[in-house]
């Protein structure tokens, strides 16, 4: 009978089965913020389309998109990233995950969110 607590663990495959319970949180995580990095251009263009319409319209539009749509689209993308993510082999998914919040990061800094 093998031990198991004797068997050396890769330090890679050990965080990535830490992280696998908690991917829909670092999916939300990633999605939410993409939309804080680009959410002032996605802002910027619903002014643009709605700023000659009258006060109740454009404070209607600016509420529906804050509450529905990037609640909403932030739901559905990180489904969908959780789901990538979930058929990611344990060797793999550690670093993609530490890969990506630095991207954010990088493109964040880029943007001067940072």
């Amino acid at each position: 009978m093998i031990d198991h607590l004797a068997t050396p663990v890769n330090p890679i495959t050990w965080a990535s089965q830490s992280i696998r319970p908690v991917l829909p949180h670092v999916s939300v995580a990633f999605t939410s913020t993409i939309l804080a990095v680009f959410g002032s251009e996605i802002n910027g263009l619903v002014k643009r389309l709605i700023r000659r319409r009258t006060f109740i319209i454009r404070v209607s539009t600016f509420v529906a998109l804050v509450t529905f749509g990037y609640g909403a689209l932030n739901l559905v993308i990180a489904h969908l990233v959780s789901q990538m993510l979930m058929g990611t082999d344990d060797l793999w998914l550690c670093p993609i995950v530490v890969s990506v919040f630095i991207a954010i990061g990088v493109l964040a800094e880029s943007r001067k969110q940072i």
